[in-house]
């Protein structure tokens, strides 16, 4: 959905788990914090009645959403299972490790790798159905871990800067070529294949 003027954009921030993960957001149970639930309409609270989910959006009037990082993020397990190594099953998204993987947690397969990558465009294109653009926040300007990054195993030290200026670490090296392209095709293929409207991108 495209608006004639950048001031009759109403947008609203929504992390995918968080938007229907509680039992009150009416969708049900199987939809609950993933991809599909943004989409499920007629849900209300059921203590209350009043809309909820995809309603909600449209009763209030967003005609676009931003979506919190949706990417593959490093500290949770997909599968929803606590390790030692993923002792948390929640994250707001910003410790990416795979920027052009959706994250598994929020399809209804975590294992089947199309499943995940089928229901997030599903998601987007019913979001475009129901007049609702959408903006997606993508976290390329560092990664959770240097040494573990596929970037780093290809070719140490190229893709990330000897000295922090995100105030994050492990900050990727937008400046390089190799990156740079990377940036580029990253957004041409979450635009292209996924269906995002716009991409709004953390750099530095």
């Amino acid at each position: 959905m495209a608006v004639a003027s950048p001031t009759q954009a109403i947008v609203d921030e929504l992390h995918i788990r968080d938007f229907t993960s509680s039992s009150t957001s009416g969708v049900s149970a199987g939809n609950r914090g993933k991809f599909l639930g943004v989409i499920q309409s007629g849900t209300t609270d059921p203590n209350t009645g009043t809309a909820t989910g995809l309603d909600y959006l449209k009763n209030e009037g967003f005609n676009y959403i931003q979506l919190m990082p949706a990417s593959q993020y490093a500290s949770v397990n997909e599968a929803g299972n606590r390790t030692t190594a993923q002792p948390n099953n929640f994250n707001w998204g910003y410790d990416p490790q795979n920027e052009m993987v959706p994250e598994g947690e929020y399809a209804s397969n975590s294992v089947n790798p199309v499943t995940r990558i089928n229901e997030m465009k599903e998601m987007v294109q019913g979001l475009h159905t129901n007049g609702i653009s959408v903006v997606m926040d993508m976290v390329l300007n560092h990664v959770y871990s240097q040494s573990a990054s596929a970037f780093e195993k290809a070719e140490p030290g190229y893709y990330f800067r000897k000295n922090t200026q995100s105030g994050c670490g492990n900050d990727t090296a937008s400046d390089h070529e190799m990156f740079g392209k990377y940036v580029i095709l990253t957004l041409l293929f979450t635009g292209l294949r996924i269906m995002i409207l716009t991409a709004s991108v953390l750099m530095k």
